[in-house]
């Protein structure tokens, strides 16, 4: 006849002792509802508001740099990401996340004013946080790019957040005249557009990418700019180009250099 014996006390007595130099293990953070950024197509609720979202997570968050992408007007995240898909930095160990917008008339997404009253900056806030607190990201290394009316976003959180923001890549975007805002810490923009014939709806991105360019420089930062001459669309290298201008600085922190760009600087 057997007799069943405990080897839970011989576990602990064999236990070894902790130490002052072990580091804790902090729980792992686990989200499943629409208060948190998580991966493939969801919602994302914060204030009392409700967003899509398409995120792509690589297989270890925690330290990840960040990609925002915003698409275009009338667009999707997932029309966005078929002409231009900058998606597959997930590959290089990006988060990378894409929000639908609210479908402002004429704009998309809200691009005036000031940011505090902004629902889609406070939607870029809310996404950056929970990222952050959820899955770890490095806050360090936040990234955005956008074509057309997400280019125009783009550019306005260039300005308005660049203290959360490492660098930029604005496509067909810019700040027309008058509407420049001093960006509260230096950073690096790659501006990408098609040249004197891109323009859409009466609004004229060349212009208001030079505008925005000069003004950047003479603040301090250092710009690439990208005349592809193609109008208003995005070059066929354009997630190619995004991927190493934003891989390049998250990595080594140093500005890229491409031969169909103008590097400009202070």
């Amino acid at each position: 006849m057997f007799r069943s014996i405990s080897i839970l006390p011989l576990l602990v007595a064999c236990a070894p002792e902790p130490t002052d130099d072990t580091p804790a293990t902090p729980p792992a953070l686990v989200c499943d509802d629409a208060s948190c950024v998580r991966d493939g197509d969801h919602r994302f609720d914060d204030a009392g508001s409700s967003r899509r979202v398409l995120a792509f997570m690589p297989e270890e968050t925690a330290g990840a740099p960040v990609l925002f992408v915003f698409h275009h007007l009338g667009g999707s995240p997932e029309e966005l990401l078929s002409w231009m898909p900058v998606d597959r930095a997930v590959e290089d160990g990006f988060i990378v996340v894409a929000p639908a917008s609210r479908g402002l008339f004429g704009s998309e997404w809200a691009v005036t004013g000031a940011p505090g009253s902004n629902a889609d900056v406070k939607l870029f806030d809310a996404l950056l946080d929970s990222l952050i607190e959820v899955q770890a990201a490095d806050p360090d290394h936040v990234y955005v790019t956008g074509f057309s009316a997400g280019g125009l976003f783009t550019s306005y959180l260039t300005m308005h957040r660049a203290e959360r923001i490492a660098a930029t890549a604005p496509f067909s975007g810019g700040a027309p005249e008058g509407t420049y805002v001093t960006p509260a810490t230096d950073l690096p923009v790659m501006l990408s557009w098609g040249g004197s014939w891109d323009s859409y709806g009466g609004f004229d991105f060349e212009d208001a990418t030079l505008n925005l360019a000069s003004e950047l420089v003479a603040d301090g930062h250092v710009v690439q700019a990208c005349d592809h001459g193609l109008g208003h669309w995005l070059p066929a290298d354009a997630a190619e180009r995004t991927r190493t201008f934003f891989g390049t600085h998250a990595t080594t922190g140093r500005v890229a250099d491409f031969a169909a760009c103008v590097r400009m600087e202070p």
